[in-house]
């Protein structure tokens, strides 16, 4: 029996978060800094800065298996 990794299949587990924060641009920087840190990386993302410094952003990120704590 080939585990799924031997079978050259993938398994995508999909998180998803929401985050309100008062620094916008430090957080997006914060995020990239913890996201190196761990080995992943930001596979897309759809940045929309807004005014008084805020804005909305959507990002997918990827992250090694073994950094990920369920």
């Amino acid at each position: 029996d080939k585990t799924n990794a031997e079978a050259g299949r993938k398994i995508i587990k999909t998180y998803e978060d929401t985050l309100t924060t008062k620094d916008f641009q430090g957080t997006l920087k914060k995020l990239d800094a913890a996201m190196e840190k761990v080995g992943g990386y930001t596979e897309s993302s759809d940045i929309q800065s807004g005014e008084n410094g805020g804005g909305s952003a959507v990002i997918i990120f990827r992250i090694p298996k073994n950094k990920i704590k369920e």
